[in-house]
């Protein structure tokens, strides 16, 4: 089993606005990237992200919503309250963390790989990936997306994985 974080974020690291994505909608190309890579999997989010994306799960996927509060209920979804409990839930099956901050700063101690989709723009924002030793991390693989019709902005997807163990 691997734990696995998938973002986008700015050029600045921002993830999000008032909880939107600071760059406006969706962008094609990074949703369909998205897609691939989770469908089918299982997928850890924060109650907030749950929230941005409607209180609902995502379909075909093994939805996870990790909060610290007591009574929450998600239909469609398991929850859990630390990080033993999304391995008990997960069993073998790789983890896809796919936010909030919060999130990603509590499970990135043991990822050990990261899909990083960098959308080439400054944005405002006020939530952000959090801060990482970049050292113990190396790129193996970088797909640029060129500005297109259903995609405003120069996408970089970058790969990582991790060179030093985790947690």
């Amino acid at each position: 089993m691997s734990i696995i974080i998938i973002c986008a974020v700015g050029t600045n690291w921002v993830t999000g606005k008032a909880g939107k994505l600071p760059w406006g909608k969706t962008i094609s190309a990074d949703m369909e990237h998205f897609r691939k890579k989770t469908l089918g999997k299982t997928i850890v989010m924060g109650r907030k992200t749950w929230e941005s994306i409607g209180g609902k799960a995502l379909p075909r996927r093994n939805n996870i919503v990790m909060t610290r509060e007591k009574n929450f209920t998600a239909s469609e979804a398991h929850i859990a309250s630390n990080t033993r409990a999304i391995l008990e839930i997960a069993k073998e099956q790789d983890v896809f963390v796919i936010g909030g901050s919060e999130i990603y700063a509590e499970l990135l101690p043991y990822a050990t790989q990261m899909f990083i989709t960098i959308v080439e723009g400054v944005f405002e924002g006020d939530t952000f990936f959090p801060e990482y030793d970049q050292h113990g991390w190396e790129e193996v693989r970088v797909k640029t997306i060129r500005r297109g019709p259903t995609t405003p902005y120069v996408l970089r997807i970058v790969e990582y994985i991790r060179i030093s163990p985790p947690a």
